[in-house]
């Protein structure tokens, strides 16, 4: 695939380019009168990082040192959602799951993501912490958000899961690791007890005030939960309530749908990027391989920029 150009960049036009052009990290300091600050970025470690996956990293590093060279004490906090899936099983018409945690499926990923975290922490200057779904649902506000959300499970799951209208509230059979993908079997007694039923070794329940660690949830509801817990900690300090939400560039493919990990794992998906001996774009080891520490060293000084 060739790429004509005339090397001349422009930055894109409309919406916050006309506002920020070079003084963007300027407006983030001004929305935050905090000295430490923490930068959260998260990936599903299913697979090798894509070349999205590493700009996105490679973004936060950089405004960590530019906010760092500011004079912030500034840290990346890293989630690994290892409660993604990794088995996928059909029962009765009833979609489970077993969690990459469970089958142990991360341990064949997470070396990819360290290296990729340690360089690029090397280059910035910048520290970074890996924080996996148990240690998050161990926040001491995670029975309190937890609950709230229990309390308003139709709202939420109407706004969240339209196709269902139940909260993908997920808890895995300590027996098999089998979990009720949707969560629509799930029984609820008050709003700190879920129970959830295994096809295979019947019901099983948590105590959310005493097991909160053990909980899982897909994507929209870890959001809102992420964004709760975030606003929680927000109220012990002078700022607003709400965490500051920054947008990555999105690196899509050619339909027009962003470079995806979940497609790339599945057989098949990305041939032509194969063919062209372009897979460096989705599999970090590949990219190692093709540009070495230097290829990944230019990109954070691009996105640095």
């Amino acid at each position: 695939m060739k790429i004509f150009h005339d090397n001349e960049v422009h930055h894109p036009l409309g919406g916050g380019s006309y506002v920020f052009k070079k003084n963007y990290v300027d407006y983030i300091l001004n929305c935050n009168p905090k000295s430490d600050l923490k930068i959260s970025i998260g990936a599903q470690p299913n697979g090798s990082p894509h070349f999205g996956t590493i700009t996105t990293f490679s973004l936060a590093f950089a405004l960590a040192n530019q906010l760092k060279n500011k004079g912030k004490n500034v840290v990346i906090v890293v989630e690994l959602v290892d409660t993604a899936i990794s088995e996928d099983h059909s029962f009765d018409n009833f979609r489970y799951q077993k969690s990459l945690a469970y089958t142990k499926e991360i341990d064949k990923h997470i070396g990819y993501y360290e290296e990729l975290l340690n360089k690029l922490s090397l280059f910035s200057g910048v520290n970074f912490e890996i924080r996996r779904q148990s240690q998050f649902n161990s926040h001491p506000k995670m029975p309190e958000v937890i609950g709230k959300i229990i309390k308003e499970r139709e709202k939420i799951g109407s706004l969240l899961s339209p196709e269902s209208k139940v909260i993908a509230l997920r808890v895995a059979c300590p027996r098999c690791g089998l979990a009720d993908k949707h969560g629509k079997k799930n029984v609820y007694a008050g709003n700190n007890t879920v129970i959830s039923f295994c096809p295979e070794h019947g019901w099983h329940s948590v105590d959310v005030n005493k097991e909160p660690q053990k909980l899982e949830y897909n994507t929209p509801l870890r959001n809102l939960i992420k964004g709760m817990v975030y606003s929680e900690d927000n109220k012990d300090t002078t700022v607003g309530d709400l965490p500051f939400i920054l947008y990555s560039p999105l690196v899509t493919d050619w339909s027009g749908a962003k470079l995806s990990k979940s497609l790339y794992v599945k057989e098949n998906a990305y041939g032509y990027l194969k063919e062209q001996e372009l897979d460096y774009l989705i599999d970090y080891s590949n990219f190692k391989k093709t540009f070495a520490e230097e290829g990944l060293k230019k990109l954070y000084e691009e996105t640095n920029l």
